[in-house]
C-alpha cells in the first residue's frame, strides 16, 4: 500500500483544474520537467501525472533527476518508469496514470528533484499530453519547467514561474522491522498445517 506524499492539483482534471497541456513528442522537445520539494523525507515509489495521449502513442517514459543550484536537471536520472498507456484518455480526456519507478529511491526533505516525462515514439499522434495550470507564482518555487530538444542532450529553459505541472508522489509501504507477520491457515492434514501470509 503506498500513501500520497507530495502533490500539485491532485486528482484535478480539464477543464476545471488545468488551463492546457504541453505536448511532448519524440520528433519535437523529447522531455519537460516539473520539479518537487518533498515535504519530509520518504522512499518514493511511484508519480502520478494528469496526461492524455494523441491516438497512436503507446509507450512513455518518467524520469526522476537531481537538479542544480537553478532547479535544471543535472547526471543522468536516478529513477525510471516506461510504461504502455494504450488505455488512457486522448485528447481532452486527463487520466491520472501512476508511473511505478523500476527501483524505487529515498528522497530527503527540503531537497529538489525534477519529474521528467516523454513519448517514446514518432509521428503527428504519437504524443502525450501532460497538464498544466498557468497562473503566476504556482506550484511556489517549483514552476520552474525545463526541456530538451530531440537529440541535443542540453536541458533549456526555464519556461517561467506561471506554470505548474500536475504530479502526485507515493511512498512505498512496508511493515517495521520485528514486526510479527499475520498468517492464515489455508490447509490442513492429519500430520501437518499449511499457512500463507497475508
Amino acid at each position: 500500500m503506498a500513501a500520497l506524499q507530495d502533490s500539485y492539483k491532485a486528482g484535478g482534471g480539464f477543464p476545471a483544474d488545468f488551463d492546457n497541456a504541453f505536448l511532448l513528442t519524440a520528433g519535437g522537445y523529447t522531455h519537460y520537467t516539473q520539479n518537487f520539494t518533498p515535504s519530509s523525507s520518504y522512499t518514493l515509489y511511484s508519480v502520478k501525472l494528469p496526461i492524455s495521449k494523441g491516438n497512436d502513442l503507446d509507450n512513455v517514459l518518467l524520469n526522476i533527476f537531481a537538479v542544480d543550484v537553478d532547479g535544471k536537471p543535472t547526471g543522468a536520472a536516478i529513477a525510471a518508469s516506461s510504461n504502455n498507456v494504450d488505455g488512457i484518455g486522448t485528447g481532452l480526456t486527463v487520466t491520472w496514470f501512476e508511473f511505478v519507478l523500476a527501483s524505487s529511491i529515498n528522497v530527503v526533505a527540503g531537497t529538489e528533484y525534477a519529474i521528467s516525462l516523454t513519448s517514446l515514439q514518432f509521428g503527428m499522434n504519437g504524443h502525450v499530453n501532460w497538464w498544466y495550470t498557468y497562473e503566476p507564482g504556482i506550484p511556489s518555487g517549483e514552476g520552474e519547467i525545463y526541456r530538451v530538444a530531440a537529440g541535443s542532450g542540453v536541458w533549456s529553459g526555464p519556461l517561467g514561474i506561471y506554470y505548474g505541472l500536475g504530479y502526485e508522489t507515493y511512498d512505498s509501504f512496508s511493515p517495521p522491522a520485528g514486526r510479527p507477520t499475520t498468517k492464515r491457515l489455508i490447509a490442513a492434514a492429519a500430520s501437518a498445517l499449511w499457512y500463507e501470509d497475508v
